[in-house]
């Protein structure tokens, strides 16, 4: 999986390992998966939608639908179409129901996935969840961020009868 360039998202960003993020919560903090991934590609749309789940969802049986992962540039929305900051989580509606601990990456009307710094790994790196506010559910997609970057996979959904081509036919 990687992340598709979305014309509106800055691509560059600075920030020191002590720049806060949220709370008690630093730059140096967040995965070093998501660093790598951010490196590449500042955030922006991914290019495999579809995230593996143990639990159904709104979005699927067996999967939650992620279409985009927050960059670290600092930029406000100003529109619904364009793409938050992770370092900016004031600015995320629902941040008032994700824990104290989490720190959110995706946000979509009400649906949330953060990193979930009450659940760490061996390496000390925060689990991921994804919350729908809505519904009131709490799924525990992955046990960090690399993992979770494993689970995405593309979904074709074809179309019960093929489309035609021209609504006149010779």
């Amino acid at each position: 999986m990687h992340l598709i360039a979305s014309p509106l998202q800055k691509q560059f960003y600075t920030y020191l390992p002590k720049s806060p993020i949220y709370k008690q919560f630093s730059v140096e903090d967040l995965p070093i998966s998501y660093h790598n991934l951010v490196n590449q590609q500042n955030g922006g749309y991914t290019s495999h939608s579809y995230v593996v789940s143990k639990r159904p969802s709104r979005d699927a049986l067996t999967a939650v639908y992620i279409p985009f992962i927050a960059g670290m540039y600092e930029q406000k929305p100003t529109a619904d179409y364009q793409l938050p900051s992770i370092t900016r989580q004031n600015d995320f509606i629902h941040r008032s129901n994700v824990p104290e601990t989490g720190i959110i990456f995706y946000e979509d009307h009400d649906r949330v996935a953060y990193f979930d710094f009450a659940q760490l790994n061996d390496k000390g790196e925060p689990a991921v969840t994804y919350m729908d506010v809505g519904l009131g559910q709490t799924i525990s997609l992955a046990p960090d961020f690399a993992s979770f970057l494993d689970l995405f996979e593309y979904r074709f959904l074809g179309l019960p009868a093929p489309t035609l081509v021209s609504y006149h036919r010779v």
